[in-house]
């Protein structure tokens, strides 16, 4: 809401500038990638438990429903910096946890004995698309059914800046895409995968999700050899008019 303030009065800081945002995220991505290596799943990630900090450490909040999986090395009681709360591996087959707003297709199914990381990675991937956006991914006043159904069918509102002044670089569209498809093969291998997109977008490199035409290509290599391309354009027109 501060954020879609300064929008409003054209005024954005460099603390919720979009660079500021994504940098933010990849601390979440980060913190998530070093939970599914150990094998944990959140199963509840939305931005109310995502927590920043007065200097700018981003916490993520509320593992109540976390899910230890089979094949993790981890032990309830073992001595770790990732909450692992009693009862979290054995939950039932066919149960349905979380916030419907923000569940995978498979954790809206109610598929607790297939789910990997890449369940966290979806509702992190409608979290992405409301931090581009600055709009909600779902539709808001949905009731508990309807939630569950645009999960199971993977819907989500167009990835559509708040702001008629708003630009989404085809990037960020594309990563969101990715990351929130139905079908998890479809998605990105992990998270650690999801960040490096980020990270190769705000390096001005081509993406994963969708690599670049010729034409894009040329650009990039326009604007990163701007003074060579330069020399080598007026070296042509000397030579075409001499």
């Amino acid at each position: 809401q501060e954020t879609r303030g300064m929008w409003a009065v054209g005024n954005i800081d460099e603390t919720h500038n979009i660079t500021a945002r994504l940098e933010r995220f990849l601390h979440v991505c980060d913190a998530m990638a070093y939970a599914h290596e150990r094998g944990i799943l959140h199963r509840d990630l939305k931005p109310e438990n995502i927590m920043v900090g007065a200097f700018g450490e981003v916490m993520i909040m509320d593992w109540g429903i976390a899910k230890v999986l089979a094949n993790s090395e981890i032990e309830e009681g073992d001595d770790t910096s990732i909450p692992t709360p009693k009862g979290a591996k054995g939950t039932k087959v066919g149960t349905v946890m979380g916030t419907p707003r923000y569940m995978s297709p498979e954790q809206a199914r109610g598929e607790t004995d297939t789910m990997d990381g890449r369940s966290d990675q979806y509702s992190m991937g409608l979290i992405l698309q409301e931090i581009v956006t600055l709009n909600p991914a779902i539709k808001e006043g949905l009731n508990l059914e309807d939630a569950l159904g645009w999960a199971r069918e993977a819907k989500r509102l167009p990835i559509k800046h708040f702001h008629r002044k708003g630009r989404i670089a085809r990037e960020l569209i594309a990563t969101v895409e990715k990351a929130t498809q139905k079908d998890k093969n479809k998605r990105y291998k992990d998270v650690t995968a999801l960040a490096e997109d980020i990270r190769r977008h705000m390096r001005d490199e081509a993406i994963l999700a969708k690599p670049d035409n010729p034409f894009q290509k040329l650009k990039r290599f326009v604007a990163r050899h701007r003074t060579g391309t330069i020399v080598v354009m007026l070296m042509l027109l000397m030579a075409i008019f001499m």
